[in-house]
């Protein structure tokens, strides 16, 4: 199986502004688990797509964090003024 294919629920699932944070968080577990255990290790054809996919699901997850934590720190806005998009 190809691993992009096999990663690709993950990382969809991280990247949905309709994911909840404990979702989001149980899929960046399983990511990692993946990617530590050395489970796509060795060179294969489609390589980089994947590492593209995985560097950009975790911008996302990290400009959403800095999203929020901005806006938790300042004035109360409306939520319809601020949304996170998926890459």
């Amino acid at each position: 199986m190809d691993p992009l294919e096999y990663l690709t629920p993950f990382l969809e699932t991280v990247k949905s502004p309709e994911t909840s944070g404990p979702i989001t968080l149980v899929a960046l577990s399983a990511l990692h688990k993946i990617i530590a255990r050395g489970v796509l290790g060795g060179c294969w054809p489609g390589q980089l797509a994947l590492l593209c996919r995985i560097a950009c699901c975790l911008s996302s997850v990290i400009g959403c964090m800095a999203l929020a934590l901005l806006l938790s720190s300042a004035a109360p806005a409306s939520p319809a003024d601020h949304t996170c998009t998926p890459c």
